[in-house]
């Protein structure tokens, strides 16, 4: 695959999340975004349309260490169909975040997209004795002035009718995103993040994400580190997990970037200029990208 499709396509899945389906819906009916598994589940996938399908591609992307790892992709010939369902083996993956984004082909030839979807992989074996496991998920590292999405899996091994996890993120970088759909979350302002789980029957298993933003001066080399802790009625415990962020490589720009300046920095990413590392060039043009949406 030559670097221009290589790079589409990171760009692709990176604006999934903002794209709106094009003369017809697609929408998961399962898995639940946000939800956990445990290695080895055969994760059953079921996606709506409201047009008739002639191709549609799944495209899995699970992380290891929330590197890209792992990246497959399946197509299905299902002409006509409405509803489009596979299944994808987690037998032998890694534990952590896998993201799933479907395309469909109309019969026309035009191309529609369905929203990504994100999972949380974690392994029971490995998982540490207790009530309650909060598994938190790290990239190893970051470039200064980056976004970086930070995931919390919350893992009950008894029943419970409700849950606080508490982060503390460093000092000096921004919450830039922290809302958890049906979860009550708030923030201090400064770096105490709480969540509470809570259910009449029993806490299931979730995940969550918030997203930082990080100075543009952080000096490469240096070391971001979380700590943060589950309480339950009579009992608590830490948040297991990555603990810390390494910064290093390209330091993104900060805000305004124009649109000229973006076009600038699309041509030196087509040349492979902004790093010579392929999937580095990528990360930093999407990281580009999403500082533009923000200005």
């Amino acid at each position: 695959m030559d670097i221009i499709k290589r790079g589409l396509i990171f760009l692709l899945i990176f604006l999934l999340s903002i794209l709106v389906v094009n003369a017809g819906t697609a929408e998961y009916i399962k898995p639940s975004n946000l939800q956990v598994f445990t290695v080895g589940d055969l994760i059953e996938f079921e996606i709506s349309v409201d047009f008739d399908i002639k191709k549609a591609s799944l495209g899995i992307n699970c992380e290891d260490d929330f590197s890209y790892s792992y990246f497959e992709k399946k197509s299905f010939d299902e002409p006509g169909t409405k509803v489009f369902k596979t299944t994808f083996d987690t037998t032998g993956r890694n534990p952590g975040i896998c993201t799933f984004n479907s395309v469909f082909y109309k019969f026309e030839g035009a191309t529609d997209i369905a929203n990504i979807i994100t999972i949380a992989l974690e392994d029971n074996n490995e998982l540490p004795q207790g009530p309650v496991s909060v598994v938190r998920g790290l990239p190893d590292s970051a470039f200064p002035g980056s976004f970086v999405d930070v995931f919390l899996s919350v893992i009950p091994h008894e029943s419970f009718t409700g849950i606080v996890v508490r982060e503390t993120v460093p000092d000096n970088v921004f919450m830039s995103k922290y809302g958890a759909g049906n979860v009550e979350v708030i923030f201090d302002g400064v770096s105490l993040l709480k969540y509470l789980f809570m259910s009449a029957n029993d806490v299931n298993n979730a995940v969550v994400f918030y997203t930082l933003k990080l100075p543009n001066d952080l000096p490469s080399g240096s070391e971001l580190t979380f700590n943060g802790d589950w309480v339950i009625l009579e009992n608590e415990g830490e948040i297991i997990g990555d603990q810390t962020i390494t910064i290093e490589g390209f330091k993104i720009p900060s805000c305004p970037i124009n649109d000229i300046e973006l076009l600038e920095y699309v041509d030196k990413w087509s040349k492979l200029e902004l790093s010579q590392n392929e999937a580095e060039n990528d990360e930093i043009m999407m990281q580009i990208i999403e500082v533009w949406k923000t200005c």
